[in-house]
């Protein structure tokens, strides 16, 4: 017996939606060209908002430190709970009281979504605030918002 005809044409959508795009054509399996040169556009983006963090921690500017992560940013740091931007806020500007302060970070990995919004990586830190210091590893992601590359997440251990 025959399926009916309306059955057979939502089973075949549905099948086509599930299926894979088809690869774009690429040589010597390189990715594409307009991928990759959209790629390397927001890798090298994300790059510059990651040391622009570096530069605002380094001469205590807290505004620009909260400008760069979003309005729904969640951040965790060694020996600290998760904070919203908020708590963010209060956690640096009681750093941004020591008589010194010295940050480095230094992106090790750095991946780039298909869609070209979204981005995370992976570095290594280091935060001396007077006589304590730390440092470890850290994961971001960073969100495009409003035409600026910006940390929605960010768990540093």
């Amino acid at each position: 017996m025959l399926r009916s005809p309306m059955l057979l044409s939502v089973t075949t959508l549905a099948a086509l939606a599930c299926a894979p795009a088809p690869a774009a054509s690429t040589s010597a399996g390189a990715p594409p060209v307009a991928m990759s040169a959209s790629r390397a556009g927001v890798e090298a983006a994300v790059r510059a908002q990651a040391d622009a963090f570096t530069r605002a921690v380094n001469a205590r500017d807290l505004a620009a430190v909260i400008a760069l992560h979003t309005p729904d940013a969640v951040v965790k740091y060694p020996d600290t709970q998760p904070m919203d931007v908020t708590a963010l806020r209060d956690a640096w500007s009681n750093a941004f009281t020591s008589p010194t302060v010295a940050f480095t970070d230094t992106i090790t990995h750095l991946e780039v979504a298909a869609s070209g919004d979204v981005a995370w990586d992976y570095s290594r830190w280091t935060l001396r605030t007077g006589s304590d210091a730390s440092g470890g590893l850290s994961l971001r992601t960073w969100r495009m918002v409003n035409g600026a590359w910006k940390v929605s997440s960010n768990v540093a251990w």
